[in-house]
């Protein structure tokens, strides 16, 4: 697969020239959360990378179980309608009684899900026009542009301010109305007191946006999964 092209500055007359290796079928899957916290004074991504695999409901499940073995609280986690997130072994896992409660994005709706604009970030800035060798080179250098961005709460915070989720629209109160819902069955208060917890979080509630991205090697070779860490450091 050809690297992420974006224009860029070059002599006039000399334009970059990006060489790679075409008929590649290697990739390396990613799968991440962006957390806010009650407090809304920080902003956390989580990620977990998969070489030479697809984000199925295993991977979800996996990440799900680390997620809530790190945080603590009630989780309220909002994704968007992909198979593998309405999965029966995912809802499996997310009874009643679980302290995670998943809100579905609408159909279609792309712009409320936080994480597309983490992959937009890495795919056009760190990682664009990058060619990498090998497997080895691109989960490396894919795991160091995400770790770097772990530590850009400036960049986390544009994301989810960027994000129209919450801003009073009819697209958007859906989503609204069913956090609302959520809190007021899992704490008994009031529907003028849910939705405005729904807006601003507060008490032992964080919010979790979960997505997937995938990158491709451009070059066919046998690797294995080096992943070290299953959830990393926090942001900040």
């Amino acid at each position: 697969m050809a690297p992420l092209v974006r224009r860029t500055w070059s002599p006039q007359g000399q334009p970059p020239v990006l060489p790679h290796r075409t008929r590649a079928h290697q990739k390396v899957s990613v799968i991440a959360a962006l957390c806010v916290p009650p407090t809304r004074d920080h902003v956390h991504m989580y990620f977990w990378l998969h070489t030479n695999r697809n984000i199925t409901a295993t991977e979800v499940v996996a990440f799900l179980r680390q997620l809530h073995s790190h945080l603590n609280g009630t989780i309220v986690l909002l994704w968007d309608r992909f198979q593998a997130h309405r999965a029966k072994k995912v809802q499996t896992l997310l009874p009643p009684a679980s302290r995670i409660h998943p809100v579905f994005f609408p159909p279609y709706a792309p712009e409320l899900n936080t994480t597309e604009y983490a992959w937009g970030y890495l795919k056009g800035n760190p990682l664009a026009n990058w060619a990498p060798l090998d497997l080895d080179q691109l989960v490396v250098g894919t795991r160091h542009s995400s770790q770097a961005l772990q530590h850009r709460p400036d960049l986390l915070r544009y994301f989810i301010r960027h994000s129209p989720l919450f801003c009073v629209s009819t697209r958007t109160l859906v989503i609204q109305d069913s956090i609302a819902r959520i809190i007021h069955e899992r704490f008994c208060c009031n529907r003028r007191s849910a939705a405005a917890t729904s807006l601003w979080p507060a008490g032992s509630i964080a919010r979790v946006r979960i997505g997937s991205s995938r990158l491709r090697a451009p070059v066919s070779r046998r690797g294995s999964a080096i992943s070290r860490r299953t959830v990393m450091n926090n942001a900040g």
